[in-house]
């Protein structure tokens, strides 16, 4: 079942080969994509008091998204950046959206592989608040 979801979803989302030091998301923006890595490394990170501070990396097969800005449509508190040549799959978040709640198989696979449940764009988002907490999945 999963297989079948990831191609799904490969086939709606957008491929994208990324060279390294891209940046996805700048902190401050609000996140509209989620982002499926197919080969290379991600990171999430921020700056304090100028110091660049990386607290978590993702690789293939991950989903990546600052998700309380993709949820709440809040400005993001960190940056995403490639670290290294990527090639991702993003999906737009009402199209996410779409997808998982017309296919309650999507969802699944999608829950499956991020290892807790997603909730939709009605429901209360059980994310912590705290200023550059990692909200991943």
């Amino acid at each position: 079942m999963a297989s079948d979801y990831l191609s799904n979803f490969y086939a709606v989302a957008e491929q994208l080969t990324i060279p390294s030091k891209t940046i996805l998301l700048e902190e401050g923006k609000v996140a509209d994509k989620l982002y499926l890595i197919r080969k290379g490394c991600l990171r999430l990170f921020f700056y304090n008091d100028g110091k660049d501070i990386t607290f978590q990396f993702f690789f293939e097969g991950d989903f990546v998204a600052s998700f309380d800005s993709l949820y709440k449509r809040t400005p993001s508190l960190f940056y995403l950046e490639s670290i290294e040549p990527a090639e991702v799959a993003a999906i737009k978040r009402n199209d996410f959206y779409a997808i998982i709640k017309d296919n309650p198989l999507w969802r699944q696979a999608y829950e499956e592989k991020a290892h807790r449940p997603v909730p939709l764009l009605s429901a209360t988002i059980p994310i912590a608040d705290q200023k550059h907490a990692a909200t991943t999945i």
